[in-house]
């Protein structure tokens, strides 16, 4: 049924005028609002015209309503099928500050499931989501799904990543995170078939160092070759990082010349392993650089990263066609102004070749730094975060200091420029390590300081930053420990044989060089104000002369890049708050070159800063593990032992167990006198004493 236009303005004008009637009745039947200032007047004036401007009101507000709509400005809402939608193709969010897309989350009263995929393997990837009868069975239509009972996950293989999130759009209520694109793309053309690669040519490397190589070590320059000279050597302390990096540089020797950046300390000792490795490059042509020498064409130019650091804009100016970065855990933060200075010189480098035995000390995060100057179009620092270190929104910023996905990350690196060996791993010749912790006499431990013990206070009750307080206990309580170690120091002089020994604070190195001076002990001492051209002689003397029976060595000064295997027992007078740097100083003597097994000493003292210090130790040390660079380091399984003290009991216990092993042993003789002492102790003791011994353990 047609009307004319007559007609339908006829019909709206009634409907109008309806619409006016109603709104006018309902404004009549509303209680009034009673003025503030009310009077007879304003009254009056009021009831006159309340009805005809309230009734226009509505009518203009009507008006404005129906115009919006039509105009779009207020759109009406979304059905729920379509904000589901929008729900799903959602980028990953914060919960509780963290990143965390596993988080279920509610929608018109139905739970939406997060997950998050990540690598397993380098050809499978699992599924991190909580139960889902959908999601489920969507997994078993995939020819490759593989459940597993222990973590309760589903797994794939990589060739079927496409297809298994192109398809998640028909699972009802489920949002998975997919992989960042760089991490896919690098495990997608690993699990591609290649033709084999030939074994490069290493005869363009010197022969001198080629027929020095070891069979591990001739993996890890063909790595490092394989990787374009750009890779990450993170081998255990002690199995020959410098020999493999100078392979690999000189097989890249025509885009010499060579930089070699390194610890102060280190650089003398980077010049002798040229000289000895490397005879086919001429002396002249290596030069030790410092702020007095001018950059010449040198072939190999050594130096320091705090002298990089001061003449950056001198290094910059020049092209190194390689680059090798030893101890490269020394550039672990982004922003330092070292990293920069080193992010300058590598620009224009073909090959970099990075070399640690430590390469994060405390958490991954510190990897970033290091992996990004080796590794093109590499992940962003934030995305880096997000994804490996279990990134915290906080209110001063994104906290990277933990850990996540860490298979994921030891894969991804190892396929991209990273080597790391264990000595169990490829030196199963090698003599075995056995730690001991001493504890301390608590007789001998000073009490302390107001500050010590207010600072020990901080720590018990976790008062302010933990770490920062731990340090403070660390250097206010280091004069504590003097008496009892000195003691335990003569008591392992008197075995006369080899040793070294580590401390940290300088009053604790003076103390030990002063006993060694009454003893009348020939020793070496290296710390920070040692020369670097010092070092290497020291060393030697300590490796040849058998008259010098101690290294007495700074944690910080002595952890790396010298070789003591002439001692077969090292002691720690002191904890350092850093596994990575204990682990290295223990392999000064357990290295390439060692042929007995070896004696690591701690000694703790109760009650003071070493209560807290073992904990933090532990903390880093999961770090480590939960990334694969795991640290040969730990006293979980160490013998414990007490400090025995002359005149004690224990000593008298332990003088009697020597001298019946002595006359027990199979070896001894009747008519063998017992040394003078003991049997001067024997006629000492009585009968309690006798009494305490287990003569059955000698039988």
């Amino acid at each position: 049924m047609s009307c004319s236009a007559e007609e339908i303005e006829k019909k709206r004008l009634e409907a109008l005028e309806r619409r006016n009637a109603r709104l006018k009745q309902q404004a009549s039947t509303s209680k009034p609002l009673k003025p503030l200032n009310s009077g007879p007047g304003l009254n009056r004036s009021l009831s006159s015209s309340s009805e005809s401007s309230f009734g226009n009101f509505l009518n203009k507000s009507h008006e404005k309503l129906d115009l919006k709509r039509k105009t779009n400005l207020y759109p009406q809402p979304e059905p729920p099928s379509k904000l589901i939608k929008q729900i799903n193709n959602t980028s990953i969010g914060l919960v509780n500050n963290k990143i965390s897309p596993i988080t279920p989350t509610k929608f018109f009263n139905q739970e939406q499931i997060r997950g998050m995929v990540s690598m397993v393997s380098l050809t499978r990837f699992e599924v991190d989501i909580k139960y889902c009868e959908p999601f489920i069975k969507y997994c078993k239509t995939f020819k490759t799904s593989m459940y597993d009972q222990k973590s309760k996950l589903w797994s794939f293989d990589i060739s079927e990543y496409e297809d298994f999130i192109k398809g998640l759009k028909n699972v009802p209520m489920v949002e998975i995170i997919p992989f960042p694109q760089y991490v896919y793309r690098v495990f997608k053309e690993n699990a591609t078939p290649k033709p084999q690669r030939p074994e490069p040519d290493l005869s363009r490397i010197d022969p001198k160092l080629l027929e020095t190589l070891m069979p591990f070590q001739r993996e890890g320059v063909i790595f490092g070759i394989q990787k374009n000279g750009r890779c990450m050597i993170a081998d255990d302390m002690g199995l020959g990082k410098t020999i493999q990096a100078l392979g690999i540089a000189h097989y890249y020797k025509t885009d010499w010349p060579l930089l070699i950046i390194a610890p102060s300390s280190l650089t003398h000792q980077w010049f002798q392993s040229i000289l000895e490795f490397l005879p086919s490059v001429l002396v002249h042509e290596i030069v030790i650089y410092t702020s007095k020498i001018f950059l010449d064409n040198n072939k190999i130019t050594i130096t320091s990263y705090d002298l990089l650091m001061k003449n950056v804009a001198d290094f910059s100016g020049k092209k190194f066609g390689t680059i090798i970065l030893d101890e490269s855990h020394s550039i672990k933060t982004s922003a330092a102004k070292k990293t920069e200075a080193v992010r300058k010189m590598i620009d224009k480098s073909n090959h970099i070749i990075l070399l640690t035995g430590t390469p994060a000390l405390s958490r991954p995060m510190e990897l970033y730094s290091q992996i990004s100057l080796i590794v093109p179009n590499f992940l962003t620092l934030h995305n880096f975060g997000v994804r490996y270190c279990n990134a915290e929104q906080t209110k001063f910023g994104w906290n990277y200091k933990g850990s996540s996905k860490a298979t994921e990350l030891q894969l991804l690196l190892k396929l991209l420029c990273f080597i790391r060996r264990l000595k169990a791993d490829v030196l199963s010749q090698l003599p075995s390590k056995l730690r001991q912790v001493i504890m301390l006499d608590p007789n001998l431990i000073d009490k302390g300081t107001e500050e010590m013990k207010e600072a020990y206070q901080k720590c018990s009750q976790n008062k302010g930053n933990l770490h920062t307080t731990i340090i403070q206990c660390f250097n206010e309580s280091s004069s504590q420990r003097i008496k009892a170690v000195c003691n335990y120091l003569e008591e392992v002089l008197e075995s006369k044989k080899k040793f070294i020994v580590f401390a940290h604070h300088k009053c604790i190195l003076d103390a030990m060089t002063d006993l060694m001076i009454k003893k009348r002990v020939k020793f070496i001492r290296i710390d920070g104000s040692t020369r670097p051209e010092d070092r290497k002689t020291m060393v030697d003397r300590f490796q040849t002369q058998k008259n010098i029976m101690v290294a007495i060595l700074s944690i910080t000064a002595a952890n790396a890049g010298i070789t003591l295997t002439a001692a077969k027992l090292c002691i720690f007078a002191e904890l350092y708050w850093n596994p990575g740097i204990l682990c290295q100083a223990e392999d000064r003597i357990h290295r390439i070159g060692q042929n007995e097994s070896v004696i690591i000493r701690y000694l703790i003292a109760e009650k003071t800063v070493d209560d807290h210090l073992w904990p933090l130790l532990r903390t880093k040390l999961d770090f480590l593990n939960k990334a694969g660079l795991n640290q040969d380091f730990s006293l979980d399984s160490a013998d414990v032992s007490k400090q025995v003290t002359s005149g004690s009991p224990d000593s008298k216990q332990s003088k009697i167990d020597e001298f019946f092993r002595i006359i027990s042993s199979p070896n001894f003789k009747a008519d063998d006198t017992p040394p003078a002492d003991k049997v001067d102790l024997m006629l000492d003791e009585d009968d309690e004493d006798l009494a305490s011994i287990d003569l059955d353990a000698f039988q």
